[in-house]
C-alpha cells in the first residue's frame, strides 16, 4: 500500500470509531426518552379516562360542563 492509501484508510477507520463511538454514547438516551414519553402518555391517558369514567362509585365524578344557551339575535337587515 502507498501512503497516500495508507493515510486514506487510518482516515477512514478513524471517521468509522468516531460514529460508532457517538452511537453507543445516544442510543441509550434515546431508547431512555422513548421509554419515559410512552410511560406518560399511557399515565396520562390512564388518569383522563379514569376522571370521565371513575371505576369505584365513591369517587366523586366530574359533572359535564354544557355551553351555556346563546340567545337568538335576530338577523341584520340587508341595505
Amino acid at each position: 500500500m502507498t501512503p497516500e492509501e495508507t493515510q486514506a484508510r487510518l482516515e477512514e477507520l478513524k471517521a468509522r470509531r468516531r460514529r460508532e463511538r457517538w452511537n453507543a454514547f445516544m442510543t441509550p438516551f434515546i431508547t431512555l426518552t422513548s421509554i419515559v414519553v410512552s410511560v406518560t402518555l399511557l399515565m396520562y391517558l390512564i388518569r383522563s379516562c379514569n376522571e370521565r369514567n371513575p371505576q369505584n362509585p365513591g369517587t366523586p365524578r366530574l359533572p359535564i360542563q354544557r355551553m351555556p344557551d346563546q340567545p337568538a339575535q335576530p338577523a341584520a337587515p340587508r341595505q
